[in-house]
């Protein structure tokens, strides 16, 4: 195989080579196998080339992934293979990452949870980590950081919203339950939060 080409970027270069065209070919790459200009080329060297190539790419792209802000396990493993990156390569740069504990589902369903816990209710939470892909046990594990703080999380929203508003009123009622509902508190929070704030409860809650 001869190289017909090499067109040269800032980290990566694109090359021509039996008639295909391979781009942003990292550099480092490059240099290390030797890759030039009219060279010609063993088939099998080449195809090796390429496999370091993936593998390196994958793992730069998945740590500049990973600099912009934390990804659970499966969410890193399906931006990989969205960019088309090889099975090989893909499961390497995961497991780099969980060595230099640049993943770690643990560390982000804390994380997730210390971002959200003011905002959302313990079934929420739970729901989307294990969307992200989080495992149960690990996501039940780090639930238990929530109930400490969930009512008064709750109670804070419940407020915001029933600022100016009659609560004593039916339809304020239905809003006011329906809106936490949403956010992820369970039925008996509410209904401790609408006690507190003195509304009757009976006929909505359970």
């Amino acid at each position: 195989m001869i190289i017909d080409d090499i067109r040269y970027r800032k980290n990566s270069a694109d090359i021509l080579a039996g008639g295909e065209e391979y781009k942003k070919l990292p550099l480092a790459e490059v240099v290390r196998f030797g890759i030039k200009k009219g060279a010609e080329i063993d088939e099998r060297y080449f195809s090796e080339f390429l496999r370091e190539c993936d593998r390196t790419a994958a793992k730069e792209y998945l740590f500049g992934l990973l600099a912009r802000g934390p990804r659970t396990e499966q969410e890193a493993r399906i931006k990989l293979y969205q960019k088309g990156f090889r099975k090989e390569s893909v499961l390497n740069a995961i497991e780099l990452a969980k060595q230099y504990k640049y993943i770690s589902d643990e560390a982000f369903a804390d994380f997730y949870i210390q971002t959200n816990k003011q905002a959302k209710g313990a079934y929420r939470i739970k729901a989307e980590l294990k969307q992200k892909g989080v495992p149960a046990e690990i996501i039940e594990e780090a639930a238990e950081g929530i109930k400490e703080t969930e009512k008064d999380a709750a109670a804070a929203l419940a407020e915001r919203f029933a600022k100016n508003k009659d609560i004593s009123d039916r339809k304020n009622r239905e809003k006011l339950i329906r809106h936490l509902a949403s956010r992820g508190f369970s039925y008996d929070i509410i209904k401790q939060v609408l006690s507190d704030l003195g509304s009757d409860t009976e006929d909505f809650i359970d």
